[in-house]
């Protein structure tokens, strides 16, 4: 009985480890696209700032100083932007023709053949008002400091890894944390874009 066990959890672990497959790129894990969701709906923009890639693809326009990109964070935190509760995210590999979501210009459609990173996904979100969306790719990780202790228990299977905490993250204080690295950000607009 010992010896069916032990080759069960081997067994178990193998696969837990090619599902997990590092081919499978961060942003397309459904986690990914919630922690930018999350972010967005916190108070405070300099974690967003942190993980926004520099040239960022704003609506239609191609923002390059990095000063530009904190005040735009600053700008919709200041606004009171939230996600209301009631959304829905879909990530999906981006095409080339995703550019049109953004606008259909020559300036990004040319953004997309220049800065586009390999095996980004475009986020839907369907919100109240509209649908937005975000280019994710990447992972950079940042300092974040937690408030305030909290219970956490996830799972999830989502095109990728397998994963299960449960716990008591009672450690306040700062904590190195991944976050997809956000290259474009569009909204609200009709489903399919502009």
């Amino acid at each position: 009985m010992k010896k069916i066990l032990l080759i069960f959890a081997a067994v178990w672990i193998i696969s837990a480890g090619l599902l997990s497959c590092s081919s499978v790129p961060y942003s397309q894990w459904n986690s990914s696209s919630a922690k930018v969701i999350e972010l967005i709906n916190s108070p405070g923009d300099e974690y967003l700032f942190k993980i926004t890639a520099s040239p960022f693809l704003f609506d239609r326009e191609i923002i390059i100083l990095e000063k530009d990109i904190a005040m735009i964070w600053k700008n919709i935190d200041e606004a009171g932007f939230r996600f209301e509760e009631a959304y829905e995210a879909e990530s999906m590999p981006v095409t080339k023709e995703d550019y049109k979501l953004f606008a259909d210009t020559m300036e990004v459609k040319t953004w997309f053949e220049k800065y586009l990173p390999e095996k980004a996904s475009v986020v839907k979100i369907k919100a109240q008002n509209g649908f937005y969306y975000m280019i994710l790719g990447g992972k950079k990780w940042i300092t974040v400091v937690k408030d305030e202790p909290r219970f956490g228990f996830s799972f999830g299977y989502a095109s990728g890894p397998l994963f299960m905490r449960i716990g008591n993250e009672d450690d306040t204080g700062p904590s190195n944390v991944a976050y997809p690295v956000i290259y474009g950000f569009t909204g609200p607009v009709k489903e399919g874009g502009r």
